[in-house]
């Protein structure tokens, strides 16, 4: 359970947490956000450190890769298919 600490950051209880995490970092992010590694360390997580990205990934050049990662790490860990799926504006 996620809990407002009135810093203006959520902390979570590492102890709490049952589920499988993934910790994902840019290689190239320079915001003060703890490294995909050592945050993965607190949860025994795993983790993945995308080259050639920064802070925003999602939105930056290598976001189809990290999709990717993402997508495969679901697949293999949790047993879940998110394969993308492109809906055009008449499908919707």
């Amino acid at each position: 359970m996620l809990a407002w600490s009135g810093t203006g950051r959520t902390e979570v209880d590492p102890a709490k947490v049952t589920c499988p995490v993934l910790c994902v970092g840019g290689a190239d992010d320079q915001s003060y956000v703890p490294k995909a590694e050592a945050l993965a360390g607190v949860y025994g997580a795993d983790w993945f450190e995308q080259p050639d990205a920064g802070h925003n990934m999602m939105v930056e050049a290598a976001s189809i890769d990290t999709a990717q990662r993402i997508n495969h790490w679901l697949i293999s860990t949790l047993g879940l298919d998110r394969s993308p799926v492109i809906q055009t504006a008449a499908k919707r």
